[in-house]
């Protein structure tokens, strides 16, 4: 089962031994934090575990720029967008990727680069990639002492418009 306090917002469905089929109900687009509440055969219980959730409230994405989209404060946040940027660098683990505008906004106080979290069913781009990418705005937290910076999470859509393009310049950001 999968909670939010106290209201129940759906279940998992067993496929195979270590296949689970997931179904959420959310009337609301943006990031839901949902409690996953397991038992075992021996009615075990256990709820320590968190899974974040993003859900869209239709399949037409805002078009925006990484400017627009990371800026000083992100007034995308929980909006489904696309953009287009040249990827910068890959994380080693294949967890997801950095991506730039290749003219920025000419701001020295803001980012002209985003984080792009992948999913696992979407392929993985390589350094150079002039990429158009489809997915979710979040503002994330890792831990309570880190800045909040902006990413795209539940990205469904990353292509390649074209490959071995030059990387932009890097931008120095004023603290």
């Amino acid at each position: 089962a999968f909670v939010n306090d106290t209201l129940l917002l759906g279940y998992a469905e067993r496929v195979s031994d270590s296949l689970y089929s997931f179904i959420l109900n959310a009337t609301l687009p943006g990031f839901y934090n949902v409690k996953a509440v397991a038992s075992d055969y021996s009615g075990h219980v256990d709820t320590s575990g968190t899974i974040v959730f993003g859900v869209s409230s239709n399949s037409f994405a805002t078009q925006a720029t990484i400017p627009q989209i990371h800026g000083a404060q992100s007034t995308y946040a929980g909006m489904l967008v696309q953009t287009t940027g040249v990827v910068t660098a890959v994380q080693k683990d294949s967890s997801g990727f950095w991506m730039q505008d290749a003219l920025g906004d000419g701001n020295p106080l803001t980012s002209d680069a985003i984080y792009i979290s992948r999913s696992a069913p979407v392929g993985l781009p390589s350094r150079g990639d002039l990429v158009l990418v489809r997915g979710m705005v979040q503002n994330f937290k890792a831990l309570p002492s880190y800045l909040s910076t902006t990413r795209l999470a539940c990205v469904d859509s990353i292509a390649v418009l074209s490959s071995n393009n030059a990387l932009p310049t890097p931008q120095i950001i004023n603290a």
